[in-house]
């Protein structure tokens, strides 16, 4: 959204049926992931925020959806289900 675009890393592929329409769709084994630079929109203490997300698991285990974290892997917020 606006200057928010989000980069494909290793892969993700898109299929149709998501909701609200095309979705993402990841696979674990190839550590794909999408990232988007830092801005003011993604930090914590600048405005109000509000994260969304619609997840459809086909495995068992640990699902990270949302991080903002540092080159040292610092984390400044994360979501996971």
């Amino acid at each position: 959204h606006g200057s928010n675009d989000l980069t494909n890393n290793n892969g993700v592929t898109s299929v149709s049926g998501g909701k609200p329409g095309n979705c993402a769709n990841f696979v674990a084994a190839s550590s794909q992931y999408l990232s988007a630079t830092s801005s003011s929109a993604t930090q914590v203490g600048v405005g109000v925020k509000t994260f969304g997300v619609w997840a459809y698991r086909t495995n068992d285990g640990f699902l990270g959806l949302i991080s903002k974290r540092d080159g040292a892997n610092n984390q400044e917020y994360s979501i996971y289900y």
